[in-house]
């Protein structure tokens, strides 16, 4: 299983220009309004929607089991 999504985030530059998820905008906000200054953003992998949740303002952590340099 970690080998298919190495090779997906190792093998795609296009990666870091996909749209993150309408979820991740909805995510945000609703963390933001609720006052939450931290968030464990599980199975991020590249970061996509966790650049979003950085617009929380709150501190981020993202945990996956993907290798990136």
């Amino acid at each position: 299983m970690l080998t298919r999504w190495q090779k997906f985030y190792t093998n795609d530059p296009k990666l870091g220009s996909i749209a993150p998820s309408q979820c991740a905008g909805e995510a945000a906000r609703l963390f933001a309004a609720a006052g939450k200054k931290q968030i464990l953003d599980l199975a991020c992998g590249a970061g996509r929607d966790t650049r979003v949740l950085l617009s929380s303002g709150a501190v981020i952590i993202g945990v996956d089991a993907a290798f990136l340099d």
